[in-house]
């Protein structure tokens, strides 16, 4: 249970409140009681020789444990092979009777296995393909007749089971992946990322797989999407402590020797996460603002060395004021 697996689950709440209460996830779940994993023990490797293997059979036949080839382990049955050239000659090197060992199969009368196939036809006709590999013998039909398809001819049995198949539908192309976003758009169905993924799962992962990402599909197909409204004005929305000499200072100090831009930028983006619960990405944001890779990048490392940002997996959640990273 990781950071980032709880911020895709929607759970961003808990997981700020973990940030800001227990400064990191682990701690919280430390504090929670809830164990780590162990790690996995590995423990040395067994030096095999003739004389071992032969050790390990007759030490595993006065325990009273199985023989059979399918039944020891991996290791065990091929360090036979490898000395002795196959598992029944490690067998009888050892002093064991091979035949009393090995499992016998009780040969299937194929008239048998065909009778109670037709008989499960009968009681079942519109049995499908998948409910007969539910029943307990499928597995005998299938290895005896190739598949159960073939055991179903081989009784006599036509159109039996029914095999349902759902056509399958092809990928689209690049030209219709962007045909079918610019009739989404005329339509006037949402195109943001979240709300396509949600109607259209087909149309989002084609502009995936041809484009890289949404709003990249969005940019060839010529189509603009307006920014999702930021309600109120943004000094209004800042808090009273931030405001100095009537300029609100969201960011760093040292971000007003970068000029106004870099401030106006920063509470901006600070607002928008602030209204935004589950954090967006790195593409969203620059989407969304038209920045640069660079300035994008410049302000998000101003703002996680202030701590009005976190950063959790690929997503930016903005924190509260109180856990601000102080002047």
């Amino acid at each position: 249970m990781t950071a980032a697996v709880v911020a895709r689950a929607g759970q961003s709440d808990l997981l700020r409140a973990a940030l800001e209460y227990h400064r990191s996830w682990r701690d919280a779940l430390r504090k929670a009681g809830v164990p780590r994993p162990k790690p996995l023990e590995r423990g040395r490797r067994k030096r095999w020789s003739a004389d071992v293997v032969r050790n390990v059979i007759l030490e595993r036949h006065r325990q009273g444990e199985s023989l059979a080839s399918s039944k020891v382990d991996r290791r065990l049955h091929h360090a036979a092979c490898h000395y002795f050239g196959g598992w029944k000659k490690a067998v009888e090197a050892a002093g064991l009777d091979y035949n009393g060992v090995r499992i016998s199969k009780a040969s299937t009368d194929d008239a048998v296995l065909l009778d109670a196939l037709r008989r499960i036809a009968a009681q079942h006709p519109a049995m499908t393909l998948g409910e007969l590999w539910r029943e307990p013998r499928s597995g005998r039909f299938a290895r005896r007749f190739g598949s159960l398809e073939g055991a179903a001819r081989a009784a006599g049995l036509m159109d039996w089971p029914v095999r349902i198949r759902e056509p399958r539908r092809p990928h689209l192309s690049s030209h219709d992946t962007l045909a079918a976003i610019r009739d989404r758009a005329r339509l006037g169905r949402p195109m943001y990322a979240g709300d396509v993924a949600d109607d259209d799962l087909r149309l989002y992962h084609a502009a995936l797989r041809n484009f890289e990402t949404w709003y990249g599909a969005l940019e060839h197909a010529g189509v603009e999407v307006p920014l999702r409204p930021v309600r109120g004005d943004l000094r209004a929305r800042a808090p009273r402590s931030t405001l100095r000499n009537g300029r609100n200072d969201l960011v760093c100090s040292g971000a007003t020797s970068r000029g106004p831009d870099v401030i106006a930028r920063s509470v901006t983006l600070v607002s928008w996460l602030q209204g935004r619960p589950n954090g967006d990405s790195a593409a969203e944001l620059r989407y969304r603002f038209k920045w640069t890779q660079k300035q994008l990048r410049e302000l998000l490392d101003r703002l996680l060395e202030r701590r009005q940002v976190i950063q959790v997996g690929e997503l930016y959640l903005a924190r509260s004021e109180e856990h601000w990273k102080a002047d």
